[in-house]
């Protein structure tokens, strides 16, 4: 007996039946609960007398034991070819649902992940983390962390042969932005950003490399780490411009790159230097605050003090919420950063 004859014979010709909720059944249908929802609405007091509406004819059914065979019954022997255009009801309750874990997927999206919001590698080996993994599928592969260090340094250097292959076939020359940064950890970065004009005369911006500097941040110690950073993408020959803050040791990067490029036999320009202008504003904006400088002191004082104790802290939202006006954290400045909150 196939499914459809076992449902005419089991269909009960009263609008109002209960069937017995037994697994067996349930295995031998092959069918899913959820899908009988889409075409029922439960009663107000469903937990109570288990009732619901079929919603294309008001037919009324009771669900024993929160099974839902009876409304599936309905549906396929009343309801089966509502509209032509319209998936069959039975189809949709008889097909397996479409769903295959793709563990290559997973790793990939977990590479992303780590990278993204830069998580350490060992994240993979924590215990929550792998009993999240296997709860959401038990046959996962899990990976070690050594494992995610070296698929990571794959995955940097293909997208660097990319991007090494995007800026060569770029028809024009390059110009570059550059920032020194420093980690939390206290380590020192260079980052590089090239905007460049693409085949489809579109400008384009990309970060390029972010590479550690190692000594002193003299321009010779700068230049050396920029001139490796585009050598290793090939593009040593294509600078137009560079765009740095207004630090003397970037005066001191730009002559030290514009000798190495003589040396070399590379057109470069030191005069297309640019200095970046929200610094320009910054080196103003200073010079203008230095009449206040003893009353910004004071200011910072008394920031740093409310900062550093949680009475006061209490204390100032307090009269804030007294006096209705916003409840702001004090925020101490610098001199050499717009602080945004």
């Amino acid at each position: 007996m196939n499914i459809e004859e076992e449902h005419e014979e089991n269909e009960k010709e009263n609008s109002e039946t209960e069937v017995d909720d037994t697994s067996s059944r349930q295995k031998k249908s092959g069918l899913v609960a959820s899908e009988a929802w889409k075409y029922f609405t439960k009663d107000v007091n469903f937990k109570e007398n288990k009732k619901a509406t079929c919603n294309l004819c008001g037919a009324i059914y009771v669900c024993s034991a929160g099974s839902t065979s009876n409304l599936k019954k309905h549906i396929k022997k009343k309801h089966s070819e509502k509209e032509q255009h319209q998936e069959l009801i039975t189809n949709i309750f008889n097909k397996e649902q479409p769903w295959k874990y793709d563990n290559d997927v997973m790793k990939n999206n977990l590479y992303k992940w780590i990278i993204n919001n830069q998580h350490s590698f060992t994240v993979v080996e924590e215990p929550e983390f792998i009993i999240l993994i296997q709860s959401l599928c038990p046959t996962a592969e899990l990976i070690s962390a050594d494992t995610v260090k070296r698929s990571i340094m794959d995955l940097y250097i293909s997208n660097k042969d990319q991007i090494q292959e995007l800026l060569m076939e770029i028809p024009g020359k390059i110009s570059f932005t550059t920032d020194i940064w420093t980690s939390p950890s206290t380590k020192a970065f260079l980052a590089i950003t090239a905007h460049y004009v693409d085949k489809n005369w579109k400008l384009q911006n990309l970060l390029i490399d972010f590479v550690q500097i190692f000594g002193q941040h003299t321009g010779e110690n700068i230049k050396n780490t920029f001139v490796s950073a585009l050598q290793n993408l090939c593009i040593h020959t294509k600078v137009l411009g560079i765009t740095t803050d207004n630090a003397s040791n970037n005066l001191m990067f730009i002559n030290a790159l514009s000798n190495w490029m003589k040396e070399n036999d590379i057109f470069f320009d030191k005069n297309n230097h640019f200095r970046c202008f929200a610094h320009v504003i910054n080196i103003s904006v200073q010079n203008a605050l230095n009449p206040l400088k003893s009353n910004l002191s004071q200011l910072r004082q008394l920031i740093i003090k409310i900062q550093h104790s949680p009475q006061r802290l209490e204390k100032l939202s307090a009269n804030c919420r007294l006096y209705n006006i916003d409840d702001l954290k004090p925020i101490q400045d610098v001199p050499t950063r717009v602080v945004e909150k």
